[in-house]
């Protein structure tokens, strides 16, 4: 998980159960019951609830909040987290200086005073519950056909708008089954932004895929940072789309991040920014890997 600043919105913990909430919202599912499916998602992934990170707690109350859906015991943990300490405390033990823990203080100061003020008008869903093609949660197992030819895929991770495909080769026919995708031959493992997925795909099943993706693959995704009139989209895109080739493989082999490659395509950012990855692994709050993120920000092409 990456971690580019001390505001709520400055890190993946934070980011992925918020897109986590409006996701299930804009697909149908009811505000009032995200909550506790998004809480219990995340009590399994980390043992218990009191292993979950208070940024996951504190997006739960902030969508909460945004889809007029309070809920009293997300309130009251983030409540004990910010009376406490724990949150501070977390992102000391981060590598954080004191000067950002002070501004954390101050931001969670004022994440709790909004929390007081329910609001009272949802915003509209912005696409059609059936329109599941423009969300592709992480774990799908699908199909679809190219020029006569048909082709499977796995999402692995699902980051704002950036998908991670395990696509496979070529089959000889519509795979029935989730089975037949997980032990086809494997073709490649890319980011793809929603926009470029796979339009009219067939859903066959639908996996476990517990990895954490981010930085392999060729593309390191982070939260959208504006300046001034410059807002970058929510994939960073200085990061390059990578193409990878899997001979021997399968799609199942692919399954877990290690399997996937950290490697990027330009030559002359190669190195950085493989040390940007390798240095966010180790030490979330690394200063050379969030300077590296922000000078980042500023471009806004792939290169392909």
């Amino acid at each position: 998980m990456a971690f580019w600043g001390i505001e709520l919105a400055e890190s993946d913990e934070f980011c992925t159960p918020y897109d986590d909430f409006v996701d299930l919202f804009e697909i149908g599912e009811e505000p009032a019951n995200i909550g506790a499916i998004l809480l219990e998602r995340y009590r399994n992934r980390y043992g218990s609830d009191e292993e979950i990170p208070s940024n996951v707690i504190f997006a739960l109350a902030k969508t909460q909040w945004m889809f007029c859906a309070q809920s009293q015991e997300i309130l009251d943990r983030v409540h004990e987290m910010i009376k406490n300490g724990t949150d501070i405390e977390y992102y000391r033990s981060l590598g954080f200086s004191e000067e950002d823990l002070t501004a954390r203080r101050l931001a969670l100061q004022k994440f709790w005073q909004s929390l007081q003020t329910p609001k009272t008008t949802v915003r509209k869903r912005r696409i059609s519950p059936h329109n599941r093609i423009k969300r592709l949660p992480k774990g799908t197992v699908a199909w679809y056909e190219y020029k006569g030819d048909y082709f499977g895929f796995v999402v692995l991770d699902a980051v704002y708008t950036g998908r991670l495909l395990a696509l496979t080769k070529a089959l000889p026919a519509e795979p029935q089954t989730a089975e037949e995708v997980l032990s086809a031959p494997a073709l490649t493992v890319i980011w793809w932004n929603l926009i470029t997925a796979p339009k009219g795909h067939h859903t066959i099943g639908q996996i476990e895929s517990k990895g954490d993706f981010n930085g392999r693959g060729g593309c390191f995704l982070c939260k959208a940072i504006g300046f001034g009139h410059n807002t970058t989209s929510y994939m960073d895109e200085c990061h390059r789309r990578a193409y990878f080739e899997f001979p021997g493989k399968v799609i199942r082999d692919l399954l877990s991040p290690e399997a996937i490659p950290i490697e990027f395509m330009a030559e002359s950012t190669r190195e950085q920014d493989k040390r940007m990855v390798l240095e966010l692994m180790e030490n979330p709050a690394s200063p050379y890997a969030r300077e590296r993120i922000y000078n980042a920000l500023h471009i806004d092409w792939f290169f392909h």
